[in-house]
């Protein structure tokens, strides 16, 4: 297996929280190659689409802390989508810049966790811009 390119960040850990009247925190760590973690949390509504937005948020604040907060992202749109086949949650982000705006998607396969497909289709959105434009993140 090919190493994690040194700009890359990863997912290492995810854990969910309920608390009273119907509401959650998700924490997310991410780690790079060089050992390094980064921690987002996000707090709302133990919903099945509150808790994906609570991961894809979460996980939006730890790369925001990866990048020393230089670029933050808006999650526009979470959602999960089911085939016969499969289930996948895919996500819209954006990020204004000046009179446009960025916009990443991002989707991943649910195979047993929706909440780690959430943090994964962040990351498979954003992994890119940290490998190719990392000079601009850093």
């Amino acid at each position: 297996m090919e190493p994690t390119p040194p700009h890359r960040l990863s997912f290492d850990t995810l854990r969910l929280e309920y608390l009273e009247k119907d509401r959650c925190v998700v924490l997310v760590v991410l780690g790079k190659s060089s050992n390094e973690v980064r921690f987002g949390a996000c707090e709302g509504d133990d919903t099945s689409i509150g808790l994906l937005e609570c991961a894809a948020n979460a996980t939006l604040r730890a790369l925001a802390s990866a990048a020393e907060h230089r670029v933050e992202f808006d999650l526009d749109l979470v959602r999960s989508l089911a085939s016969p086949r499969c289930v996948v949650v895919t996500l819209s982000l954006s990020k204004p810049l000046g009179a446009r705006k960025m916009e990443l998607c991002g989707c991943c396969l649910v195979n047993s966790d929706p909440l780690h497909a959430a943090t994964k289709a962040v990351l498979q959105a954003t992994n890119r811009l940290f490998e190719t434009d990392f000079i601009f993140f850093h």
